[in-house]
């Protein structure tokens, strides 16, 4: 709801509690005898009718910040295809998500009167950067995946959000979380929001086969997961009851036979971050620091090792098999031969014309006394900066504030309602499971921001099974450099 539609409907609950007292005040004129009795009652009726007024969605827009521009152009420049987009949908088709979408759109243009256009380019960080650098004021907005803005933003191409007034980073459409972790310093300068679904779908998870799991004779996926067992050691444990050797050649092989996991090389960052460690840290000044691993990022560290190359039940469809092409590695799941997917939650997409049933599952915990399951963003989820080349950076906020808030329950509802839930997933569990995967997002600094791209040692010592704590000794002193000196010129 609209702030003007909000202020109507409560001038409207305002003018009935008055025209109810006014009626109260006539009647104990008129009857003094029967005032009592109605005295109560209508009271009570004016009470109730303010009471229940105002709703969650109301409280939290009501200091939404306000403006009118004129027709004021507001310019977005963004990674994302323009032909599935959320900001250039023009018209109503009737799909849920599709048509919250443009209300969004039309709601915040005749709020505050601006028009938008859009730009869709592959390098939109390299394009700000060269605008900004010229003097030229030619965006907005721009809308890129993380991984792409972060290492720039100490080239002062980017404002600080937290300098933006009209921006309010607290409020449930923007992802305090990860925006918790990307920032340095005190300062902002992205950050993922309800604005674009393309940052929602973007959480690392594990989609399961339930047909295979039935057949192995499996305790229920679920009931591990709310118990708190689900943990690496499960994970693998499951996977090897379910191998197959189909054509009996001694050996398991992904596409000729029944395999426990099949992801690629990411999965190893998200089973770290599930395990509730990271690569970078920052210390109590909010700057990033490479340490040195303690006894149980060591452990952690050599599960994953153990898991992924000597288990004989981890598979890199694309490193391993060279598979490319989504259609089959997604088939290869659909037709039961696949008993675990490491992959983003909207992925699940390409599923949909699957037979049997499948699941969803956050990331294993390291072992049953870790107290919480953790989510692991990808690097490549849409994420939104503004260009330090604007000129008005209140009303450039407050058109920002006004779409992602204006996305916050229609659109980002019918991407899990619809999109997710209805389209996707099949049981009311895998419902659940959302919650607890989105629940506790995390980040990996030494990805999105680089840092001599520690995010490389880490892949590497696994493929090599290289103990942590000399592959990271080796780097120690490169990666503490690199970031004093991204800090030093952050400053």
């Amino acid at each position: 709801m609209n702030n003007s539609k909000q202020r109507l409907r409560l001038t409207a609950v305002m003018l009935l509690a008055i025209l109810l007292t006014s009626m109260l005040v006539s009647c104990g004129d008129r009857d003094t005898a029967g005032a009592g009795t109605e005295t109560e009652i209508i009271t009570e009726t004016v009470e109730t009718t303010t009471a229940v007024t105002l709703s969650e969605k109301e409280i939290l827009y009501s200091d939404l910040p306000t403006g009118s521009y004129n027709g004021y152009e507001f310019r977005i420049i963004s990674y994302s295809d323009p032909t599935d987009n959320s900001f250039r949908i023009e018209a109503m088709d009737g799909d849920v998500l599709h048509d919250a979408i443009f209300a969004r759109n039309r709601d915040v243009l005749e709020l505050l009167d601006v028009s938008f256009s859009y730009v869709q380019n592959t390098n939109v960080v390299s394009q700000i950067s060269s605008t900004v650098l010229a003097g030229d004021d030619a965006y907005d907005l721009a809308d890129a995946q993380a991984m792409h803005i972060a290492p720039k933003v100490n080239a002062g191409i980017f404002l600080d959000l937290y300098d933006i007034e009209t921006i309010n980073t607290d409020k449930p459409w923007w992802d305090a979380k990860t925006a918790a972790e990307y920032e340095l310093m005190d300062r902002l300068y992205f950050i993922h929001g309800d604005i674009n679904t393309f940052g929602l779908g973007t959480i690392w998870s594990i989609y399961f086969n339930n047909k295979l799991v039935k057949d192995s004779g499996l305790e229920d996926m679920y009931k591990l997961v709310n118990d708190g067992r689900w943990t690496i050691a499960k994970l693998s444990e499951y996977g090897l009851a379910c191998t197959r050797d189909l054509n009996g050649d001694g050996s398991i092989h992904l596409i000729d036979d029944v395999v426990a996991m099949m992801t690629n090389n990411s999965f190893y960052l998200s089973l770290l971050h599930g395990a509730g460690e990271s690569l970078i840290t920052k210390d109590k000044d909010g700057i990033p620091i490479f340490e040195k691993p303690d006894a149980r990022m060591v452990n952690v560290f050599d599960a994953i090792v153990e898991y992924c190359m000597d288990s004989g039940n981890f598979f890199r469809y694309n490193t391993d098999y060279g598979i490319t092409d989504n259609n089959v590695r997604f088939n290869l799941f659909a037709s039961d031969m696949v008993l675990f997917s490491g992959m983003m939650v909207d992925s699940g997409k390409f599923l949909r014309d699957m037979e049997n049933d499948f699941g969803l599952l956050p990331l294993p915990k390291y072992d049953d006394s870790q107290e919480e399951y953790y989510s692991y963003q990808g690097p490549s989820a849409g994420a939104q900066a503004v260009p330090s080349s604007i000129k008005d950076p209140d009303m450039v906020g407050t058109i920002i504030e006004n779409l992602c808030a204006f996305s916050h329950y229609e659109m980002r509802e019918a991407y899990f309602e619809t999109t997710l839930q209805d389209k996707i997933f099949r049981d009311v569990e895998s419902n659940n499971m959302l919650d607890i995967i989105y629940g506790n997002v995390t980040a990996e600094l030494g990805y999105v921001y680089g840092y001599n791209k520690i995010y490389n040692t880490y892949i590497n010592a696994i493929n090599n099974r290289q103990g942590v704590a000399s592959s990271f000794e080796s780097v120690y002193e490169a990666t503490n450099a690199a970031i004093e000196v991204f800090i030093a010129d952050l400053d």
